[in-house]
Parts: C-alpha cells; sequence; structure tokens
C-alpha cells in the first residue's frame, strides 16, 4: 500500500461537544477530500457489502467521487442490494485517491493484494474488530469499536453525527449489514444499539420479507447439496462439534466458496455444544485451509484463532492454515478444549 504522506496520527477516543474525535475528524476528511476508494476485506460479507454501498452512495451526494473495489466477488445472496453492479474487482491503470477507506480491516492479511498498487494522500480504517497484533492496518485515522455489532453501526453513526439521515435505498444497505453480522439478531453482538439503529432504518420503508428471501429463504441448489455435504461430516468431541468441506465435496456439489458462508452455523445446534468449527478447503488456493470457529456463553475462540495467526471477535473468529485437513483439525482442537475450560 503506497503512501503519499509520512507519519501516522494517533487517534485516541476522546469526546469533543458531543463526537468522539475520530469521527469529527473523519467527517472533517470526507469534506475536505474528492475522490475516495472504499474497500472491505477478502471474501466479502453481508457487512462489508453493506458497508460500502451506503457509505459510497453518501459520499456521491456530498459531490464526491466514491469507487467500490473488492478482490472477490460479491456473494450472489448481495446482488439485490442497490448500487452493487458498481463494484469493482480491479482497479485499472495506476490510480490515487484522495482518500483510502477500508472497512473491517483489522490486519492486511484481510487487505486485497489489489491495494498495495494504489496511491492514497489519507487512509481511513473504520473496523469493529479487536485490533491485530501481527500485521496490523496502518492508517492515518482510525475508528474501531468493538462494541458496534458490525462496521454498519458505524457508518451509521457518522452519518447521524453529519448530520445525515440514510435514504430507503441506503437503509437497507445498512440494515443487510446488520442483520447479516448478528445473525439475524441472534447471536452474542446484539445489543440495545444495534435494535434501535434496525428500528430506525426500518422506519424509511424497507421490506424486510425482501431481505430475509435474499439471504436466508432462498439458496441455489449447489449450495444445498454442499450443506448436506458438510452435515454428513459432523464430529463430537465433548461440546465440540465440527464439520468440514473438502475440495472434492465442492466439486461434487457443484459449488463456490460463497455457498460455505453459513454452513458453520450448523455444528452448532448438536445438543450440548459450546464450541463449533467448519474446516473448508478454499477453492482458490489449494492446500488453504479456512477455520471458522464459533462459541457460546464465556468461551473465547478469539483467543484460540489468535494461537493460529487469526482473530475475530470474542465468539465468532477464524483463520487460515496451509496443510492437510486432518493434521490441521489435529492441532486446532487441542486449542479449542483449552478455550472450554478457560471458560
Amino acid at each position: 500500500m503506497k503512501r503519499n504522506r509520512k507519519g501516522q496520527k494517533k487517534n485516541n477516543i476522546i469526546r469533543k461537544k458531543g463526537i468522539a474525535a475520530p469521527v469529527k475528524k473523519i467527517l472533517e476528511v470526507f469534506e475536505e477530500n474528492r475522490t475516495f476508494l472504499i474497500s472491505g476485506h477478502i471474501r466479502p460479507d453481508g457487512d462489508t457489502v453493506g458497508s460500502a454501498l451506503a457509505l459510497a452512495s453518501w459520499l456521491e451526494k456530498m459531490g464526491k467521487k466514491a469507487h467500490i473495489v473488492s478482490s472477490d466477488p460479491v456473494p450472489e445472496a448481495y446482488s439485490f442490494l442497490p448500487g452493487v453492479e458498481k463494484i469493482r474487482n480491479t482497479v485499472p491503470g495506476n490510480p490515487a485517491y484522495d482518500v483510502g477507506v477500508l472497512l473491517e480491516c483489522p490486519d492486511m492479511t484481510r487487505v486485497g493484494a489489489f491495494i498495495k498498487s494504489i496511491k492514497f494522500d489519507k487512509i481511513i480504517s473504520i473496523d469493529h474488530h479487536p485490533v491485530s497484533t501481527g500485521r496490523p492496518v496502518k492508517s492515518d485515522f482510525a475508528l474501531v469499536d468493538q462494541r458496534a455489532s458490525s462496521c454498519s453501526e458505524l457508518i451509521y453513526m457518522i452519518m447521524r453525527c453529519a448530520p445525515y439521515f440514510p435514504d430507503r435505498k441506503e437503509a437497507l444497505c445498512l440494515y443487510t449489514a446488520i442483520v447479516t453480522d448478528t445473525g439475524r439478531f441472534q447471536q452474542a453482538n446484539t445489543t440495545p444499539r444495534s435494535m434501535n439503529i434496525a428500528a430506525e432504518l426500518l422506519g424509511t420503508g424497507i421490506d424486510t420479507v425482501e431481505v430475509y428471501r435474499n439471504i436466508y429463504g432462498t439458496k441455489r441448489e449447489s449450495s444445498l447439496k454442499l450443506l448436506g455435504q458438510a452435515l454428513c461430516t459432523l464430529q463430537r468431541e465433548g461440546a465440540v462439534s465440527y464439520m468440514k468441506l473438502t475440495r472434492g465435496m465442492y466439486e461434487e456439489a457443484r459449488a463456490q466458496q460463497q455457498d460455505a458462508e453459513e454452513i458453520v452455523n450448523y455444528a452448532g445446534m448438536a445438543p450440548g455444544t459450546k464450541i463449533y468449527a467448519l474446516f473448508s478447503e478454499i477453492m482458490s488456493s489449494p492446500g488453504k485451509i479456512k477455520v471458522s470457529l464459533r462459541s457460546y456463553g464465556n468461551i473465547n475462540v478469539n483467543a484460540a484463532a489468535a494461537v493460529f495467526g487469526g482473530g475475530g471477535h470474542f465468539h465468532a473468529s477464524g483463520f487460515e492454515m496451509t496443510g492437510p485437513m486432518d493434521d490441521i483439525i489435529k492441532q486446532v482442537l487441542p486449542e479449542l478444549k483449552k478455550a472450554l475450560i478457560n471458560g
């Protein structure tokens, strides 16, 4: 990632006239600059996509030029979101932007490789994940709030401090982001604030049935077949439940990586489960395994993921490793059992 300016400003969370200092600074950057590139983490999810679309729309209303770039394709489930067709997979030429806005990228390993070829005068990081202890993203201005259910919650907060209230299309993107990152308001990151924001967004006239049908109520045949493959691999070791997806399973189901997005949750349905996981081969990277971890109660799977260079949240985290899947499972299970004891 090339930088046009040297140095880095500290971003202590303090209050000025009722607005957190990082929010105030971000609003100033939005006002003072003209061209923006917005990008989220690799293999984008609903929060990354919805947050980026809402932010880009708002910036364009302010008379700014805003592009969204994703290193990986947007999952088909989010194709109903307004403006999704504008998301690019590459940036032609050798472009330069006044501001780069990185969403949900606590670590450089989560940033698409294309970003290294782009020049920015300033970089803003907006995230609700813990700051990485490995290769943290270097930004000039950062808003990081682990209490937020989603990145979209932070985008909404910045908008309201402007003050600006999202229109119905922007609200649909933000609402979808909150819904997906809270697991339909069922996960531990669901808070009174996230519910209040969702309620305000619903006031714009969002069709909640449309959101449900597109994301949860409609599955491709390949996705359903892949789920069946995964369920047949379900294993239990005490309070730990896990499943796996091999390259052969993807090929047999004629499925893509995005078809596995919600599958990990099924492992958590087994009675008595406290930690559940999905070990999945990454189709675009032969030999690499994506490990998704989830937990209930006071069990911290983020700590377990950190052992392997990963991260995320207390109840939902993950990482990637290279090697035979069964060997990786043997390495990971002892750490999950430690998490059970520590919880």
